[in-house]
């Protein structure tokens, strides 16, 4: 997952607070880190990664670049994008919004319908995996009961042929 920086990305992270630390999509068991690198050509370097990643590639494969990190989350819906697009209806309130935001202003609006929408990503996506969940919980069930009739079944037959 390395890859070279960015510096366009770069550039839109400076004076931004750090990005939000989720639970690891890999392993699902730690929250990921952020940590600085310390090898010659990119000491200082920003990176996001599982606590259970190990250099040698055992354990979890979870590690991101910043830059990635950020491209992310964004996929990912757990950040949302501040693209502007020209084609959208709501084009015009973005811009308004966005020139809001560097002279300074706070535009409530628009972050909760962001805070909202990504919320919405995040209960679906967990609504989704337990949906998954409680269709293999029935498949289980199923196995089990199958194999009690089979049992019930071989007991019977036993038994009568027995006596």
């Amino acid at each position: 997952m390395e890859g070279g920086s960015s510096s366009s990305s770069t550039n839109r992270r400076k004076g931004k607070g750090r990005l939000p630390l989720i639970k690891c999509p890999c392993c699902d068991c730690e929250t990921i880190i952020r940590r600085a690198a310390n090898t010659p050509e990119n000491k200082g370097r920003i990176f996001y990664t599982c606590p259970c990643h190990q250099r040698d590639g055992i354990g979890c494969r979870f590690w991101y670049w910043e830059e990635q990190y950020e491209e992310y989350l964004i996929n990912t819906g757990h950040l949302a994008s501040r693209a502007v697009h020209i084609q959208s209806p709501c084009s015009a309130v973005r811009v308004q919004t966005n020139a809001m935001v560097q002279q300074g202003a706070q535009p409530y609006v628009e972050n909760d319908a962001e805070q909202i929408a990504e919320q919405i990503k995040v209960l679906v996506r967990r609504m989704n995996l337990l949906i998954d969940i409680g269709r293999d919980i029935v498949a289980l069930l199923r196995c089990v009961v199958a194999a009690c009739v089979v049992v019930a079944v071989t007991n019977m037959y036993a038994f009568f042929r027995s006596g």
